[in-house]
């Protein structure tokens, strides 16, 4: 019996180390990240942009996603809550001030204690860098806060600020049959 209790203590104190070192490091990562990731995609940009404006439809096209659902507003004051399969919620609200249709959408996440973070995304869509191809580039540059350490050091360490930003770009090209080189660029 004395064997299976310290065992048991060597696990705990195993996995408390592992936590509370995990912890410190994660103090010393800013609370404070930006992401910007972009991809050409053989798509008219009207389309494009309406793709990512209308997040109503993106559930048919966002695998990761179970349903939509707008709340109000539309257009430019639009706020939608995106329900993931994993059944987190997330609840986004189109910035008026970063709306230009055609070009540009600024997505505000508000903090949600739940979640632990809040930022916002802007999309950008205009002409693809590439000469003679007839390509638009939809670039997103997420900003971000992230107040847990430990979910600091899981973001630095093991998934990545990019992670969403390269799914959602990868998801939109494959609306349009396209499969994107995603680049990215990220610093906190």
């Amino acid at each position: 019996m004395k064997t299976f209790w310290r065992w048991v203590g060597t696990l705990f104190f195993f996995f408390a180390f592992v936590f509370l070192t995990v912890a410190g490091i994660g103090t010393t990562i800013p609370i404070w990240h930006s992401t910007k990731c972009a991809a050409d995609i053989a798509a008219p940009s009207d389309a494009l942009f309406g793709a990512i404006a209308d997040d109503g439809s993106s559930a048919s096209w966002r695998p990761e996603l179970r349903s939509v659902t707008l709340v109000s507003g539309s257009g430019p004051t639009t706020v939608w809550r995106e329900t993931y399969k994993s059944g987190q919620e997330l609840t986004l609200y189109t910035n008026r001030l970063g709306y230009a249709s055609g070009r540009q959408l600024v997505r505000d996440i508000p903090f949600d204690p739940r979640l632990g973070f809040d930022g916002n995304w802007v999309f950008n869509v205009g002409k693809s860098g590439q000469r003679g191809e007839n390509k638009t580039r939809v670039a997103i540059n997420e900003q971000g806060h992230i107040y847990n350490p430990v979910f600091r050091f899981l973001t630095k360490y093991v998934f990545g600020y990019s992670g969403s930003i390269r799914t959602y770009l990868t998801d939109l090209g494959a609306k349009f049959g396209e499969k994107p080189a995603v680049a990215c660029i990220s610093s906190p």
